[in-house]
């Protein structure tokens, strides 16, 4: 029987070597999705019982609430 989980570290960062990794961040994009674009979004979210809409989500760049439906996609 599984009772939880721990956490266990396996190697310090300082045991690695090579280069270190690149800063990699999420760039948000600008514009309006094509039709094409917005279809399968909004196709794989009605197949979980989410509507997905367009509108503004303050600074967030969408949100979801679990509980009461729809998703929400922020619009530039």
């Amino acid at each position: 029987m599984l009772r939880g989980f721990r956490v266990a570290h396996v190697f310090d960062v300082s045991q690695t070597e090579g280069d270190p990794l690149p800063d990699v961040r999420p760039e948000l994009l600008t514009g309006d999705a094509t039709a094409a674009q917005w279809e399968a979004p909004a196709t794989g979210v009605a197949a979980q019982g989410y509507t997905l809409t367009r509108g503004r989500c303050g600074q967030a760049n969408g949100f979801t609430d679990p509980v009461a439906p729809p998703c929400g996609s922020a619009r530039t």
